[in-house]
């Protein structure tokens, strides 16, 4: 992203941004090291550059946690106000992977819910510029909400799915998504939002 961009934002976004980003990647790798999310395969994290090294002050932070759960909770953190930052700069793709990854970080904390509601805002970020990316983390939502019985919630991101299909041109896969959704919504007794679907 362009320097231009950054301070057109707002310069305090940025500097917020950086310390974020950076703070949340060494929480991530002091944990378990080079990681993948389920949402991006053996792939390790690489923050856009150029950055400031990590702040002192994050990492003597860290350093004090005992339990690997308390350590992704801190970096979700930082992933969210990332993620916030790249919104407010309108850096989509950048936005979607943070918010992926604060996902990633509540599914190690077993927090279903908030995973699935940071995919979901993932997806939105992608939508934007990558609408094969935005699918995939409405699946990754959709999966959670139905471990969690929340149908009506995983029919209504089914619905999402389909639309971003049919707006690429993907009639058939529209189609079958439509149909999935219609039929959690049937299954969760929301019969007119169903309807809507066929």
């Amino acid at each position: 992203m362009s320097s231009s961009t950054w301070y057109a934002a707002d310069e305090r976004v940025a500097a917020t941004f950086a310390h974020s980003l950076q703070t949340a990647c060494v929480c991530v790798n002091s944990a378990s090291g080079t990681r993948s999310g389920p949402w991006y395969p053996h792939a390790p994290y690489s923050p856009p550059s150029p950055f400031p090294p990590p702040p002192a002050q994050a990492e003597k932070k860290l350093k004090s946690f005992g339990f690997f759960s308390n350590k992704y909770e801190d970096a979700a953190e930082y992933f969210e106000k990332a993620g916030n930052s790249y919104k407010l700069a309108k850096a989509w793709t950048e936005a979607a992977e943070c918010f992926g990854k604060l996902a990633d970080c509540h599914i190690k904390c077993d927090s279903k819910h908030e995973a699935a509601s940071s995919y979901v805002e993932a997806a939105k970020m992608a939508a934007k510029t990558k609408p094969q990316m935005s699918t995939e983390l409405l699946q990754h939502a959709i999966g959670l909400y139905t471990d969690m019985g929340r149908l009506n919630m995983a029919a209504r991101q089914l619905r999402e799915v389909a639309e971003i299909n049919e707006k690429q041109g993907l009639r058939e896969e529209a189609l079958a998504f439509f149909e999935q959704a219609a039929d959690l919504f049937e299954t969760d007794g929301s019969s007119s939002e169903a309807t809507k679907c066929r």
